[in-house]
């Protein structure tokens, strides 16, 4: 057959399975049941910066230090599927004299249909993502089946129309049977043990096997892909410009070994080359003895002293980010008309990047079986999935034995705290304008603090009777007792709006050190920082209504002075009722809740309280077992006012929220139903 390599064509003959191949091969790019770009490109504008909070803040071990350009790459890829593909094809062609199945195909169409980047993403997954997915498994996964079936799929995190749009690859599973992928009794029975088990490890901790990151279909997009690559192959990675800040302790980092005997271990890497590397940069000057100790803040980006990168770095240090926290070694960057294929090495911290790739030349096809082919062989030979988050902690399911507990409080925090009165902290943290925010766990270690500004005002009675506070300013120094330091040990979730970290925040005092459990709730766009704002507004009113009972202690809103991202710092509510479900009943999702009768009349002044509060009353609208906390002395809460309604007319009537815990205490809540 013409469109088939020799090296297949002498393997495949005539059979059946030639045809499906060869097209296979030479599918490339679409762009038709994409559907419209939601408004015209041009009036898109380019966002500020392509980090995350995040990413600024990753230990210095998993950073990106070098990019090289490894031009070999695509004729790896492609030879790699041949490979794969003569290799199942001479098994498959034993047992089947017939094609019963084939995988998925793409469609093609023409090429100048610009889109934004989540119809870009969409065009990949329909053209060559899902068929390059099934020849992956079928080589590596269910490989003595006749069906052509995938135990992958991928997933858009943030789907909303823009500039840029991140997908994963993350392994099928169902909460109630999580380890069956989706597939029949009769094609699990073909899957060797080792393989599930492997798979299994993938599904159980939500990790992608490779990262995906989409931009716009326009010329700019094109720019940054291009200018991925450079003759110097030193990466200057972003943090936070903080300095003479508070440090946080050293954590031991787990790094995972590089897959061995791959064709990318021939790839030079800076460490072969003997590259010197950029040293970390403190974040703390000498100071004299008897000195002050004072911190500098950063100045705005833009700013005459502020520094602005071009995109194309954030770009690329977004994607390591990303494939850092899900322990990924291939990342895809892709703009519609032109894209790269990176490959993470571990040891060296190098970022090796591919040709520019044309999705829409002939061929396109058999790069992606290459690569699919590679990624899945790579997360099959290496050791389990590391991801330290809450997700994994939560789960019933015991974690790898590798993994490495850093959420817990360090015994230097909790003495401090024991001799903390939590009204003399709320008091002395309402006073401080200047908020540093390092991350310490999982692959997070900052090197520096972000310096966030206050913008509102702590809700401690202090702060309601008019006390105005007066906003520091960027680009100056302050005594570090002007601070307070809060320090992340986990993050209790993240959404496409608000990130949430549960830590501990120290200030200090005439009388000492102090320091208390709180949240943080960090907006990542402007919807988020709306929700994040009317949550406050609520809190105020409770606040000025003299409602404390089940309400958690607010100390203010803060804005980081690098990034703009604004965040809600609050007294920190403890374990929440649905993980006490978890922990009870021994399951992951639990469904049904009950509480007891001593429990729901705590909760029911709680609800009697906000539903009549004197200075407007307010409607919860999310009651449920994630919105109600209790800590280890009893104290009962609700949290997550961010849906909730300031109801200002007094002949309107509440009560779904009292309907919500009688079902809690008579056993009747489902969860998942709405109750509003």
């Amino acid at each position: 057959m013409a469109d088939l390599p020799t090296i297949l064509a002498d393997v495949l003959g005539e059979h059946p399975l030639a045809a499906c191949v060869a097209k296979s091969l030479q599918q490339c790019s679409m762009r038709e049941y994409v559907g419209a770009p939601s408004k015209n490109l041009s009036e898109y504008q380019d966002p500020p910066s392509y980090l995350s909070f995040n990413d600024r803040h990753i230990a210095q071990e998993h950073i990106l230090k070098h990019v090289a350009h490894a031009p070999s790459m695509v004729n790896d890829l492609r030879n790699l599927a041949y490979d794969e593909i003569r290799r199942f094809a001479i098994d498959y062609m034993k047992r089947e004299p017939k094609l019963y199945d084939r995988p998925s195909y793409g469609r093609m169409v023409r090429k100048g249909y610009l889109c934004d980047s989540t119809r870009v993403c969409e065009a990949y997954q329909a053209s060559v993502g899902d068929m390059a997915s099934q020849y992956a498994c079928k080589f590596h996964i269910n490989t003595k089946h006749n069906e052509w079936m995938t135990v992958f799929y991928f997933l858009q995190p943030r789907p909303s129309p823009s500039l840029i749009q991140e997908m994963d690859l993350l392994t099928q599973r169902d909460d109630y049977k999580p380890f069956e992928f989706g597939f029949e009794e009769d094609i699990l029975r073909t899957i060797d043990d080792s393989v599930k088990e492997r798979i299994q490890a993938y599904g159980e901790v939500d990790v992608s096997l490779a990262v995906f990151q989409f931009l716009a279909e326009k010329e700019a997009s094109r720019l940054i892909i291009t200018n991925s690559v450079n003759a110097d192959s030193t990466f200057q990675w972003t943090t936070s410009r903080t300095t003479n800040a508070p440090t946080i302790p050293s954590r031991t980092q787990y790094i995972s070994p590089d897959c061995p005997d791959t064709f990318w271990s021939k790839y030079p890497s800076a460490s072969k080359r003997k590259a010197k590397s950029r040293s970390p940069r403190s974040s703390s000057t000498n100071v004299r003895e008897g000195a002050i100790k004072k911190v500098r803040l950063p100045n705005r980006l833009g700013n005459r002293n502020g520094v602005r990168r071009s995109v194309a770095p954030q770009f690329l240090q977004r994607a390591w980010a990303r494939a850092v926290e899900h322990d990924a070694t291939f990342i895809l960057l892709n703009c519609g008309t032109a894209e790269r294929i990176g490959i993470r090495d571990r040891a060296s911290n190098t970022l090796f990047l591919s040709d520019i790739i044309d999705p829409f030349a002939p061929g396109y096809g058999a790069i992606h079986i290459g690569l699919h082919a590679a990624l899945v062989s790579d997360a099959l030979k290496r050791p389990p999935p590391f991801r330290e988050t809450v997700y994994a902690a939560r789960s019933v399911i015991p974690p790898p034995a590798h993994r490495i507990a850093c959420k817990t409080q360090l015994p230097e925090q909790e003495e401090v705290q024991m001799r903390t009165h939590p009204d003399e902290f709320n008091q002395g943290i309402a006073k401080l304008n200047i908020l540093l925010i390092s991350l310490s766990f999982a692959i997070y270690h900052s090197e520096a603090p972000s310096a966030f500004l206050r913008e509102a005002a702590s809700c401690h009675p202090a702060s309601s009777a008019g006390h105005a506070f007066t906003k520091p300013k960027p680009n100056k120094s302050y005594p570090r007792k002007e601070c307070a330091h809060f320090v992340a040990r986990c993050d209790l979730g993240m959404s496409m709006k608000v990130d949430v970290y549960r830590g501990f925040a120290t200030i200090q005092t005439e009388s000492g050190e102090m320091c208390q459990p709180v949240i943080l709730k960090l907006a990542k766009n402007a919807e988020g920082h709306k929700n994040l704002l009317h949550e406050y507004e609520v809190y105020k009113t409770l606040a000025a209504s003299n409602v404390t009972d089940g309400i958690l202690m607010v100390h203010g809103m803060f804005q980081d002075i690098e990034t703009g991202a604004f965040g809600l710092l609050m007294q920190d509510g403890g374990t929440t009722l649905y993980e006490r479900e978890q922990i009870r009943l021994g399951v992951s999702c639990p469904t049904k809740f009950r509480i007891s009768a001593a429990e729901y009349e705590k909760l029911k002044i709680i609800v009697q309280g906000i539903n009549s509060a004197r200075v407007a009353r307010i409607r919860h609208n999310d009651i449920k077992p994630d919105n109600i906390c209790f800590n280890a002395d009893g104290d009962w809460f609700l949290i997550d006012f961010d849906v909730s309604n300031i109801v200002t007319h007094p002949e309107v009537r509440i009560w779904e929220d009292m309907q919500t815990i009688e079902d809690l205490r008579d056993g009747t809540f489902v969860q998942g139903e709405n109750y509003y």
